[in-house]
């Protein structure tokens, strides 16, 4: 008998046990169900190197701005002039002197940056057909009136408007002196004022030259008091230089008063904007064109070395003209 008690003792003392045991084995479990599960390492990514900063578009600047040059004196003044004050503002500056086709070839295909004396709307209309696509127009630059004409001295007696050339050839050699061939003025003397006036049945030759060798014809022929045609545009300093009368044109052949721009490449405003705004900003009037002209083809005459530091003596003087272009 006590063996058998003793026995079942053992066996309810093993089942108590193994009761305890579960209960805490449940309880274990619950414990680790409620702990948060390891959250995975992330593995560190390498830090991005910061981004340079865009620059501000009102900030950028070139180092060098490349200006197309015609050899017309009103060109020539306005290219010396903003030499010198580009110059003064940290900008290398390059002049190419090229002829009127290649000029504005150059700013379309962008290897020019600025060429300052468009003429419209009969001058480079050509070109403006042709290339007006690829680069900007930037505004009209010149306050006065811009005219093409057929010019002789004042003192040509009966010779007042184009028409009255007619029957006077040996008078004048047969003559015309002209400017280069490629320009706008030569094209229309060639194929609107000789043929629709009868010039060129009348047995007047228009000669092709440069606006040089046309200038020094003028002045020989006024010193030796010889009559003379040329063709010539306003505005231009000979005309304060010397007494010239500009024939009129009655059928408007040489067609309406132009306006005169500066035009630039496609994207240059991106590149400088603060530089499109000056050259948007430039305005010159009818006197203050001749003044700068004549500083720079009289410039032995006024002591300057050239053309540039005529140019810069016309700045001095005119310090607060310049500065409302440069917005100060």
């Amino acid at each position: 008998m006590q063996s058998q008690r003793t026995g079942r003792m053992r066996l309810t003392w093993m089942l108590a046990l193994i009761a305890a045991l579960a209960l805490v084995a449940a309880a274990c479990e619950e414990d680790v169900a409620d702990e948060p599960e390891d959250e995975p390492v992330d593995e560190e990514e390498p830090e991005e190197e910061p981004e340079d900063e865009p620059e501000d578009d009102d900030e950028a600047q070139l180092d060098t701005v490349t200006i197309g040059m015609v050899e017309w004196a009103e060109n020539i003044a306005n290219t010396a002039l903003w030499e010198e004050i580009l110059t003064e503002e940290g900008y290398e500056v390059e002049v190419e002197v090229l002829d009127p086709g290649a000029v504005f070839a150059g700013v379309a295909d962008g290897q020019l940056d600025l060429f300052l004396d468009m003429w419209l709307p009969v001058t480079h209309a050509e070109y403006e057909e042709e290339f007006g696509d690829d680069f900007e127009n930037l505004g009209t630059w010149y306050d006065g009136e811009a005219a093409l004409n057929l010019t002789v001295p004042e003192d040509v007696d009966d010779i007042d408007e184009i028409p009255d050339l007619i029957g006077e050839a040996d008078r004048f050699d047969n003559e015309i002196v002209g400017i280069d061939a490629g320009s706008g003025l030569a094209q229309t003397t060639n194929e609107e004022v000789m043929p629709g006036y009868g010039l060129d049945e009348d047995g007047w030759e228009h000669l092709e030259s440069s606006e040089a060798t046309m200038l020094a014809e003028l002045d020989s022929a006024i010193a030796a008091e010889e009559d003379i045609v040329v063709t010539l545009w306003t505005p231009h300093w000979s005309y304060a230089e010397y007494d010239l009368k500009a024939l009129e044109d009655p059928e408007g052949l040489y067609g309406d008063l132009e306006e005169l721009y500066a035009i630039s490449r496609d994207g240059l405003a991106e590149d400088d904007p603060q530089l499109v705004e000056w050259i948007e900003n430039f305005m010159m009037t009818e006197e203050q064109l001749a003044e700068l002209s004549q500083y720079i083809e009289d410039e032995e005459q006024f002591d300057f070395a050239d053309e540039n530091e005529a140019a810069r003596a016309w700045w001095e003087e005119n310090e607060d003209v310049v500065d409302e272009w440069l917005g100060r």
